[in-house]
């Protein structure tokens, strides 16, 4: 949670400067690069993780590798992350700062995890009902999850709405051990 409220941090006052900038969808795009080539080549992530080489060192490598595809703010945020010694956080900052962007929209983001692959017709119905239930526009991200064994889990706007069958299953298990017994109706039933 401190790690999704530092990232937060730095996603809202870079969306502020975004936004003076004109760059918001731009700098969203070059962060984007940023974060992808780092997951894709071991070697900058190893770079970035090591406590073992100089801050100076990464900003360095990272200026060189992007200095050329993305514009001074975006790197000069790279730079403050890794000297506060959290290059760790750049997917998490890109993840609030998309956040950013949907509330400065007027859209909601919401995690809908299936115990199946839904459809696209599946998902836009999905939409569509969470955007009514909301009353705001719903972007949502959709993950298969292994562990359900069937229906739905949402989160949307801090909230849980759990529609699984895990989730009956577990209540009906709750009523099956906890259930009152009357065992005078018990034993008048046997006789």
């Amino acid at each position: 949670m401190l790690d999704e409220a530092v990232g937060l941090r730095y996603a809202q006052t870079f969306f502020l400067v975004a936004s003076e900038q004109n760059k918001i969808e731009a700098w969203k795009h070059q962060l984007e690069l940023i974060v992808s080539t780092v997951d894709a080549n071991s070697f900058l992530s190893k770079i970035l993780k090591s406590p073992s080489i100089l801050r100076s060192v990464k900003k360095d490598i990272m200026v060189k590798v992007f200095e050329l595809h993305v514009d001074v703010p975006v790197l000069n945020l790279v730079k403050i992350l890794i000297d506060k010694g959290r290059a760790g956080y750049l997917a998490l900052v890109l993840k609030m700062y998309h956040q950013q962007i949907m509330i400065n929209r007027g859209v909601i983001s919401s995690v809908v995890r299936t115990a199946v692959e839904l459809s696209p017709a599946g998902k836009a119905r999905m939409n569509n009902a969470l955007s009514q239930k909301m009353g705001s526009s719903v972007e949502s991200e959709f993950i298969v999850d292994a562990s359900l064994l069937g229906g739905v889990v949402v989160t949307v706007d801090g909230k849980i709405i759990d529609g699984s069958l895990n989730r009956r299953m577990d209540e009906l298990k709750s009523l099956i051990v906890n259930a009152p017994i009357d065992i005078g109706a018990a034993l008048s039933q046997e006789e």
